[in-house]
């Protein structure tokens, strides 16, 4: 398991208009947020998004501190929906300036990465603030659809092991079969 960390850094001008600045080894402000990838076969990746207010503002993460959905296009309104990518579809509010949740990361690998935009909304003095609209970009994880036998089928790295522990048991099973014949002969 992976983990991804994210730093989102508020600025407020004398209108008391928020801006941001969000790091995930790069760094981005509105229109050119940085994409966090999950790389294929990553497996699951967890994500801590904290709030670093250097310039002491006062922003935190709303009640409700994002929402989620599959695509490029930043969630509008209220959603969550992860594609099934984060479990429970549960984000965790570890603090005012802190949350984490789960990114599964298990979309099947063969087909196009899964997106999932996301939306980060803040409140600074319990009013509504710009919010940030990154993506996430899974890879997928841990399928295998080559190899003698399969057809192409998708087959997850537990089933793939299944098979080949059968095989190698059928294996051991014909030639102590063989060698029982062989004996009597």
């Amino acid at each position: 398991m992976g983990n991804q960390t994210l730093e989102a850094t508020p600025a407020v001008d004398a209108k008391g208009n928020v801006s941001w600045t969000l790091c995930n080894g790069k760094c981005g402000g509105p229109g050119s947020y940085p994409t966090t990838t999950v790389p294929k076969n990553a497996g699951a990746t967890s994500f801590t998004i904290t709030i670093t207010d250097t310039n002491k503002t006062g922003v935190v993460f709303a009640g409700d501190p994002m929402w989620v959905q599959p695509g490029q296009s930043c969630p509008t309104s209220k959603i969550f929906d992860s594609a099934g990518q984060i479990p429970g579809n549960k984000v965790t509010v570890v603090s005012p300036t802190k949350i984490t949740f789960q990114d599964l990361n298990n979309n099947n690998p063969h087909n196009p990465p899964v997106d999932l935009a996301y939306q980060l909304n803040f409140v600074l003095n319990g009013k509504t603030v710009t919010p940030i609209d990154p993506i996430i970009q899974n890879g997928g994880c841990c399928m295998v659809t080559e190899g003698p036998g399969f057809g192409g089928t998708a087959l997850s790295s537990t089933s793939f092991i299944a098979y080949v522990a059968l095989a190698f048991l059928a294996g051991v099973v014909v030639t102590l079969v063989v060698q029982a014949i062989m004996r009597r002969a």
